[in-house]
């Protein structure tokens, strides 16, 4: 005599059910960390001005970073004011985007504003952080 015996099937898990989206959510990380840009960090430790609305800032421009005894960084290098109209003016910039320092004294950075004049750029955007809250 032979018994045909049939094991219950496992009922099934809730956790199978998870499985496929693990894998989306670590193939989005893996986009994201692949077409993520990383921007390098500014020469300068700088205390931007503060705004209560931030626009959108093209990351591809490049900055002119000021500090706030008047020190200039360009394209992660710093270089001195008088280097500043021969460096920007073959670069034919329509407009430069500066990040100052909020310490900056007023008539240093309309002398460095006159520096930029002088090389052809006469559209600027300045950087500024929301605050917090």
């Amino acid at each position: 005599m032979h018994i045909n015996e049939t094991l219950p099937k496992p009922a099934p898990s809730l956790d199978d059910h998870m499985i496929p989206l693990i894998n989306i959510v670590f193939l989005m990380l893996v986009f994201f960390m692949i077409a993520g840009q990383i921007l390098p960090a500014d020469v300068f430790k700088l205390n931007t001005l503060q705004l209560s609305q931030a626009e959108n800032l093209k990351t591809h421009q490049q900055t002119l970073l000021i500090d706030k005894h008047g020190n200039l960084a360009w394209d992660q290098h710093e270089i001195a004011l008088s280097q500043l109209t021969s460096t920007l003016t073959p670069l034919h910039l329509p407009e430069l985007r500066i990040k100052a320092d909020a310490g900056l004294p007023a008539d240093t950075f309309i002398s460095i504003l006159d520096q930029l004049n002088k090389a052809g750029i006469d559209h600027f955007v300045i950087i500024a952080e929301q605050e917090a809250g």
